[in-house]
């Protein structure tokens, strides 16, 4: 039996579906039903209509009009248990974003038949996979490039965390120095020209919840001092004020650049910077290091959007090193899915305008070889995929051996 198992390391398998796993379905029409897998045979129909199911059969809506039918089969060899998914008729399913046409399934998998999305997980009464050990009580620091998710993963850690009071999201670089200090802790009526009001401030706004600063690079080395004795006692006074607050407000602080260095540039002081960094660090690395992640990002942006995007776009997407990372890659389907009448996304030229870089002018020699770079592998991804992905034509085009044209892209293939 030719099995193909999804080689996507983003997301956990920790084990096989078997009977007694549940499968949420998210269908493309209608809302979310759960279903417990307690059969030795289900099989799954995608066709017009709407959707339909009983302890045998699952009927799912297709929007192309097509149909296709599949077999989700129970297997026990006496020392493991597995479900395995097949196509009967049809042209096949994604999981985790790989198109196969026949597949183990593992709890964490995600199914995409069409455009409706089936996941695998263990029953309701174990506890789910977490995205991380996150301690609220304990300061965490989430590092990575800009784009790469920094927010969003603060946002999840803290609806994970189950926290009873709101999450308060600050930039600290959106705000002028001035008034950082009145916005973090508050300020009194009168004490600064402006302040007509009270103020309470994120940190006792966020009581009881998370309050993430992002840019924490950019807070004025004053502020940190203030911010490291909040951290220190849990108590917060105001701008203007004799009097203190107690809050219990969990701190998450991201930042688009390595904080070592600001130490080194004395643009941070040391005793912040380990205050922050000594509890629980993430680093969140680019897409140009992530390219397996690619593939999700897609297939979840297909179910979200109700589109489809082709393998060939896909497979151009993970040559792309994606400077500007998740966000830049949603970014620009939201402007291919607006700019197409079509519920199909293929590679065109508004992809190829991904290739172009304008160079910045730096005094850096380093940083000049490095945008050189990034332009000669542009240059020759244009002409690779203007091949058809053909390596020996590419290289005829270039004028260069094959093997270099490998090299610089990366490349296994040998055709």
């Amino acid at each position: 039996m030719n099995v193909q198992v999804s080689n996507n390391t983003s997301l956990v398998k920790e084990s096989f579906a078997k009977i007694g796993t549940e499968l949420d379905i998210y269908p493309v029409f209608g809302k979310k039903r759960t279903i417990s897998l307690n059969r030795r045979i289900l099989k799954i129909f995608e066709k017009k209509g709407q959707m339909a199911l009983n302890s045998h059969q699952i009927r799912l809506s297709s929007v192309s009009g097509g149909e296709q039918t599949f077999q989700l089969e129970n297997f026990n060899d006496g020392e493991k248990e597995y479900f395995i998914m097949k196509v009967i008729e049809g042209s096949g399913f994604k999981v985790n974003g790989q198109l196969v046409r026949e597949a183990y399934c593992f709890e964490g998998d995600i199914f995409m038949i069409g455009l409706n999305k089936l996941v695998f997980r263990s029953s309701s009464k174990a506890p789910s996979r977490k995205l991380f050990n996150y301690i609220p009580q304990l300061p965490l620091l989430i590092e990575g490039e800009t784009g790469t998710g920094k927010s969003t993963l603060a946002r999840e850690l803290h609806e994970q965390a189950k926290v009873s009071g709101d999450f308060i999201h600050i930039n600290i670089s959106s705000f002028p120095p001035s008034l950082i200090e009145s916005e973090l802790f508050g300020h009194v009526k009168g004490a600064f020209t402006g302040a007509i009001t009270e103020k309470i401030g994120a940190i006792r706004s966020a009581n009881g919840g998370t309050l993430f600063l992002d840019e924490i690079d950019s807070l004025p080395l004053e502020l940190q001092v203030k911010l490291l004795l909040f951290l220190d006692g849990q108590r917060v006074r105001p701008v203007g004020s004799d009097q203190e607050y107690r809050c219990e407000t969990n701190l998450i602080f991201a930042s688009g650049q390595k904080l070592k260095g600001l130490v080194d540039k004395f643009e941070m002081r040391k005793d912040f910077f380990f205050r922050i960094s000594s509890g629980q660090n993430i680093y969140l690395k680019p897409l140009r290091k992530d390219q397996g992640k690619i593939g999700a990002l897609c297939m979840e942006y297909e179910f979200k959007n109700l589109i489809t995007i082709s393998r060939e776009l896909i497979a151009f997407y993970k040559s792309y090193d994606w400077p500007g990372n998740i966000r830049q890659l949603k970014g620009h389907l939201d402007k291919k899915r607006l700019l197409n009448n079509r519920g199909r996304l293929v590679l065109d030229d508004s992809d190829y305008e991904l290739l172009d870089l304008t160079f910045e002018s730096s005094e850096s020699d380093e940083r000049m070889s490095y945008d050189f770079n990034i332009y000669k592998k542009n240059f020759f991804l244009r002409a690779y995929h203007q091949s058809e992905e053909n390596i020996t034509v590419a290289a005829r085009r270039l004028e260069v051996s094959p093997n270099t044209l490998r090299r610089v892209l990366n490349l296994s293939v040998k055709n």
